[in-house]
């Protein structure tokens, strides 16, 4: 049972950090540790000696833990706990785990190469800080993605960053991972595609609109047949509406840069008009006709 010297031997160890000694019942004490760097809001939680030990073992101090997922960010290295969004990629991450399997990511990114590794078997920080975690009612760890060669100031863009890994990975393994969430919902299960023999895989690092992968997220999880349609059109919709636009922009370009066009200024903007009205027009048919 935890006792007051644990708590001052953390204390000493961690001096930044808020450690408190709860004790609910006679029989029953357990540690918190707070105001960690770069998420103020996050607690951990110390039942039994093990746990102890595991937190007496970690450089607390140094990880920078990140706000918006569980991630920790330390020596030019992110460690992001991930989990897989369906049936399949649950599967095939337990797959990989049983069989001691890992993917290897090289990519460019903002002018350098970073390597990134999806690791099941790994006993990573982020893997033993998530079992502490107050909020994770299970006490287990998931899966973790691990980015090397990252600067701090990188973590701006960690999202856009695990989008574009994780949109990739689901083209060419079939598994579609996402930062963890404790209320996992789960989607229909399908025949899979043959798994590709390779473990390695060179990405380019693309950036994919936020709001389209939360769509492509949300319908890989839906099991109701008509809201998981809704998600898809939507990104159909933003593809139908951005073609329109550069097919309207290349047209008035053209039109602005001929020779007459001061010449024939009215009969060139009524053709824009026409022209922008006739693809307004159409793209009001397509969307009707699809729904």
């Amino acid at each position: 049972m935890l006792n007051a010297d644990d708590k001052l031997q953390l204390e000493n160890k961690f001096p930044e950090l808020k450690i408190k000694l709860e004790q609910p019942t006679v029989d029953n004490t357990y540690i918190t540790i707070s105001n960690l760097k770069g998420n103020k809001n996050l607690e951990l939680l110390l039942g039994d000696n093990e746990d102890f030990d595991s937190v007496n073992s970690l450089p607390l101090t140094e990880l920078i833990f990140l706000e918006d997922f569980i991630g920790i960010y330390y020596e030019n290295q992110l460690e992001i706990a991930i989990r897989g969004i369906d049936n399949i990629s649950r599967g095939r991450l337990f797959s990989f785990e049983r069989n001691n399997k890992e993917i290897k990511i090289t990519m460019s990114f903002k002018q350098k190469k970073i390597e990134a590794i999806l690791s099941t078997m790994e006993q990573t920080y982020i893997s033993r800080i998530q079992t502490l975690l107050s909020t994770n009612g299970r006490r287990s760890s998931s899966p973790t993605l691990i980015i090397k060669n990252i600067t701090e100031k990188d973590l701006s863009e960690i999202r856009k960053l695990l989008n574009c890994i994780s949109f990739d990975l689901n083209f060419n393994f079939g598994i579609m991972v996402d930062s963890v969430d404790y209320n996992p919902q789960f989607g229909l299960f399908k025949r899979p595609r043959k798994m590709p023999e390779y473990n390695e895989l060179t990405l380019t690092y693309k950036t994919y609109q936020p709001e389209l992968i939360e769509y492509y997220k949300i319908a890989k999880q839906m099991t109701y047949l008509p809201f998981k349609y809704l998600c898809y059109f939507h990104i159909i919709e933003f593809f139908m509406d951005k073609s329109s636009y550069l097919e309207a922009k290349e047209k008035l370009k053209y039109i602005i840069s001929r020779p007459d066009f001061h010449y024939n200024m009215d009969e060139y903007i009524s053709n824009v008009v026409n022209n922008l009205k006739e693809e307004v027009a159409n793209n009001i048919i397509i969307k009707s006709s699809t729904l």
